[in-house]
């Protein structure tokens, strides 16, 4: 009889063991998530995010399940995963994981596709670019990059089997060399060198201040970062201050341009065009892209034309959602 209760006793333990180290549930096909959200690891645990959108569950009278979503945590906030199944769902043409949290004390579901377990803020301190892996071993090399300044989320580094010590990340909406976005979540493992990545506060701060710049007048480019670099004195990116002063001194060719007030409307007729802080295409000042058919609200133009390549347009500063900034009239229908 003690022996039976020693087996029954084991085995319970035995069973208890396996539940959790079992990937959270989730329903219908997609991409394999072992390994990456565990249970263990991602329930009760605060989350740092990069960018999550979140949804409310809904359920009509016939029990049909749709999602809407409410809104979305930014970069810095943070997020309690409860317990409860994780769902698989398709949202247009968009595959999501959504697992139940809490939102301004609300029930929803949020899109883990940029959450990883015990996850926190970094960013990249590499001279110009950081090679992506996809994995620990040395032909686990990709030929994406991380510019240099892009705010990442992180897992805590991987002591076993990670001889190079690389650093597990996801981000979204990450500029290429080739002109294209990429993003970095999930359903795939991504690495950095944990060498090239920072977690000072003085570093996350100063590439807040970079690259929110854009948004002011060139004429205040020099106070703002004369305060920065009072605040952040030990920031990696104190000589990427000192290059956006020098910008904002010799980059007036732009500022001299003669723009006009215009309220029409637009649709842009291609893919991936850039969206510019200024009316100039030879500056390094592209702060978004849209595709086709996104329609845009032109607030202003240029007096005169301008040529690029073989196409002579003006200059169009539309506004689309949180993105403002300019667009060569080329890539513009317009429309009242």
């Amino acid at each position: 009889m003690k022996k039976l209760f020693i087996l029954l006793v084991l085995g319970v333990l035995f069973l208890a063991c396996e539940r959790e180290e079992l990937p959270l549930e989730t329903e219908g096909e997609g991409p394999d998530v072992n390994g990456n959200i565990q249970s263990e690891q991602t329930r009760g645990n605060a989350v740092v995010c990069v960018y999550t959108a979140y949804f409310e569950k809904l359920e009509d009278e016939d029990g049909n399940i749709s999602y809407k979503e409410l809104g979305a945590l930014g970069q810095g906030e943070t997020v309690l995963l409860l317990d409860g199944e994780i769902d698989y769902v398709m949202i247009g043409a968009d595959r999501l994981y959504l697992a139940p949290t809490h939102v301004n004390d609300e029930d929803v579901f949020i899109n883990v596709w940029y959450l990883l377990p015990k996850q926190r803020l970094g960013v990249v301190i590499a001279d110009t670019e950081a090679e992506v892996f996809d994995g620990l071993d040395p032909m686990n090399i990709t030929t994406d990059t991380v510019p240099r300044g892009t705010v990442i989320g992180i897992a805590p580094l991987e002591s076993k089997d990670n001889p190079l010590s690389r650093q597990r990340f996801v981000a979204s909406y990450v500029l290429q060399p080739s002109g294209e976005y990429h993003y970095f979540g999930t359903w795939a493992e991504f690495y950095l060198d944990s060498s090239v990545i920072s977690t000072k506060q003085s570093d996350l701060k100063m590439a807040e201040v970079l690259a929110n710049l854009h948004k002011k007048d060139k004429s205040l480019w020099g106070k703002i970062l004369d305060d920065a670099e009072k605040i952040y004195a030990d920031s990696n990116f104190i000589r990427d201050a000192e290059e956006m002063r020098d910008q904002a001194i010799t980059s007036t060719y732009a500022s001299q341009r003669e723009t006009e007030s215009f309220t029409w409307s637009g649709e842009l007729n291609d893919d991936q065009v850039n969206v510019r802080t200024d009316p100039d295409e030879t500056l390094n000042n592209v702060v978004g892209q849209l595709n086709y058919a996104d329609v845009v609200s032109i607030i202003e133009k240029t007096v005169q034309q301008y040529t690029i390549g073989d196409y002579t347009d003006y200059w169009y500063k539309i506004e689309k959602d949180d993105i403002e900034g300019w667009i060569f009239g080329q890539f513009i229908m317009l429309y009242r």
